[in-house]
């Protein structure tokens, strides 16, 4: 017996399926479509779209779903679901930056961002389109930053040291956040004026109750 070749062939993605497996196509959009499988079960796998994207999908004849899509910019998208409800789940950039999606097709929010393999990771909540950084976290979790504010206006409020080891506050509108106090583990609490990068200490409390005026 001998198997179908999975060549690639030309035929217009516009007209009747195809009937070779591995086949492939260009339509009247500039769209070039190829196919696998074998006669009478041609699925689509990989579909070239006219502005240079490259679409990736798996699934038997006719419910084929998109998984992946390459674009120009060397960025990599993914989806998960079944035909018509694919949803991104994650896009992958060329700086080895991942951004994390979650919701349903059309509503899909971005709740995370990784740069440079987790060392830095950013955390997001709100809805498609008005999502805010809530969190920041340094070196696998020894820094971490909470924010407060809507999209564009996210203010550093708190900033945890070394699992906790000492916690800063912060008080100012972005990029302008000032540190007001010091929290330590210890109990120790020092207080802060001063505008962003000329905060200086100016009382410390202790554990026993004695304060220090600077």
């Amino acid at each position: 017996m001998v198997l179908p070749n999975l060549s690639t062939l030309s035929l217009s993605v516009g007209a009747p399926a195809p009937t070779g497996a591995g086949v492939g196509g260009e339509d009247y959009d500039g769209k070039v479509t190829e196919y696998g499988s074998f006669k009478g079960k041609e699925r689509e796998v990989r579909v070239e779209l006219p502005d240079g994207q490259v679409m990736h999908l798996k699934g038997a004849k006719g419910e084929e779903r998109k998984v992946r899509i390459e674009d120009l910019r060397d960025r990599v998208t993914y989806f998960k679901g079944a035909k018509g409800k694919e949803r991104k789940v994650r896009i992958e950039g060329p700086l080895g930056r991942v951004t994390h999606f979650e919701g349903a097709k059309g509503k899909e929010r971005k709740v995370r961002d990784e740069l440079l393999d987790g060392y830095h990771v950013e955390y997001f909540e709100g809805a498609k389109g008005e999502e805010r950084k809530v969190r920041y976290e340094n070196d696998n979790g020894k820094i971490v930053e909470y924010f407060e504010g809507v999209k564009g206006e996210e203010r550093k409020v708190r900033a945890e040291m070394y699992n906790g080891f000492f916690v800063d506050y912060y008080e100012g509108v972005k990029g302008e956040e000032r540190k007001v106090r010091t929290e330590w583990r210890n109990g120790m609490v020092n207080y802060f004026e001063g505008v962003k990068g000329d905060e200086r200490t100016v009382r410390t409390e202790f554990p026993s109750g004695r304060v220090l005026y600077h």
